[in-house]
């Protein structure tokens, strides 16, 4: 009887286990079709990838709320099917197929999530998309280039450093074909190549001259103007010393542009000066070159910046506003404190630019305007660094006005006739004999002021 009791609770503990057991199996995993072991995946970007989402849920519970995701990004896709019945079991699987364009670059936490009888569980994978390299590598030169060396002499290359993106230092992998033979004076070519994983090649090259003097210095160059630093105002002009016996050429770069070789002087060991030059808001890198009579070339450059935000002032000389003019023929006249291009409009017409008569003063002609009639001018000054500031006047043209103040002194005939002209002074005895010449004055000013004579 102990014995069937015994065997009675092994085989209640058994059947229990069972019971027991789909329940603690629920849940959920998925995983990557192309290695299903893996718990990372490393994929570029643009290819796919099929990822395995199982879940599964007993007790007549059905799975629901299926979803994919990427944690901390976007949710993928997401379903709401019922499981397929198994006996007591509930299982749900599919296969989807995951665009990694869907993502682009970087490190992702995929996570499969289902509602299964113990609630919401989830899975998660990582997965590693790698941006398509479409960039080249960078090739840098070591040294001068061009380099000129004598005739004759030994030329040891300087080398070259290559860094990529993605693949960081390959400058082991550089290929250089040098064909510089010192035997013949010439210019020769050292090329420089090298190719990155994803297969982007670069190209540098380095020109070699082999020369047939003894003369291989080139001219040194040394930029007193403009300095490493910040300017409020436009800068236009370079002031250099180039230093060469041989001294032939010099010209300038501005910014990486077109170089200019129309220097109109170049002298050795003494103040060179490039103007009228234009730079650009912010950062600007000038480059000063020379070269000698046998072909060595040198170069110097300077890196400055300019901060030039405040508009030009602009002063009216001629007319002043609210003048009257008594002239039809206006010139107009203003002035600047800094360089500039200066237009103006008179009562809303086109702009015309005005002609500079120095860097600060600048004119324009108006002829035959309409008399008694009062006129408006907008200025425009533009400076160096694109700044534009404006100014308003007003004048007047009256012809008469020149005449309003001025007294008429002329007179007419009929004016000279009603004047009275008195008589000379007349002191002789026959006027009045007996008197002295004293009381005959008297009696001259008694009458001439109308009153009776006194003597």
């Amino acid at each position: 009887m102990k014995q069937k009791n015994i065997f009675a609770k092994l085989l209640g503990i058994a059947f229990l286990v069972l019971a027991l057991a789909p329940i603690v199996s629920a849940g959920t995993w998925f995983d990557f079709e192309a290695n299903p072991s893996a718990s990372s995946m490393t994929i570029s970007q643009g290819q796919s990838i099929n990822l395995i989402l199982t879940a599964s849920s007993h007790n007549n519970v059905p799975v629901s709320l299926e979803k994919l995701e990427a944690i901390s990004v976007a949710q993928i896709v997401s379903w709401n099917e019922p499981g397929s019945q198994f006996g007591s079991t509930h299982l749900w699987t599919k296969t989807y197929t995951l665009n990694s364009n869907t993502l682009g670059p970087g490190t992702f936490t995929l996570r499969f999530s289902a509602q299964t009888n113990n609630g919401l569980e989830y899975s998660d994978l990582t997965l590693i998309i790698n941006p398509v390299d479409t960039t080249a590598p960078v090739i840098t030169l070591l040294g001068t280039s061009p380099i000129t060396i004598a005739l004759g002499s030994a030329y040891a290359d300087a080398g070259a450093t290559a860094l990529d993106n993605l693949d960081g230092v390959i400058t082991a992998n550089i290929v250089v074909v040098n064909n510089v033979n010192t035997a013949v004076a010439g210019t020769y070519s050292v090329v420089y190549s090298v190719s990155d994983l994803a297969g982007n090649s670069a190209t540098a090259t380095r020109t070699v001259i082999v020369s047939p003097t003894t003369d291989i210095n080139a001219p040194t160059i040394v930029i007193s103007s403009p300095t490493a630093t910040t300017y409020t105002t436009a800068v236009t002009n370079i002031t250099y010393v180039p230093s060469d016996i041989n001294l032939n050429q010099c010209w300038y770069s501005l910014n990486s542009g077109v170089t200019n070789s129309t220097a109109i002087s170049c002298s050795n060991g003494t103040s060179n000066l490039f103007s009228g030059l234009l730079p650009v808001q912010g950062s600007n890198t000038w480059t000063v070159w020379a070269n000698d009579s046998v072909g060595n070339l040198g170069s110097a450059s300077v890196t400055f910046t300019v901060n030039d935000l405040i508009v030009p002032i602009i002063t009216a000389v001629s007319p002043i506003n609210n003048a009257t003019l008594d002239d039809t023929d206006v010139t107009l006249i203003v002035k600047t404190n800094e360089d500039a291009v200066v237009k103006y409009s008179i009562d809303g017409a086109t702009n015309v630019t005005m002609i500079k008569t120095s860097n600060f003063a600048f004119q324009s002609a108006l002829l035959n305007l309409d008399d008694d009639k009062e006129y408006t001018v907008v200025y425009t000054a533009t400076d160096l660094m694109g700044n534009i500031a404006s100014l308003t006047i007003k004048f007047k043209i009256d012809e008469k006005a020149n005449n309003q103040n001025v007294e008429d002194t002329s007179f007419s005939a009929e004016d000279l006739s009603e004047i009275s002209i008195e008589p000379a002074i007349d002191l002789t005895d026959e006027d009045a004999p007996g008197l002295t010449w004293w009381q005959r004055f008297i009696n001259w000013l008694s009458r001439l002021f109308g009153l009776e004579e006194v003597y």
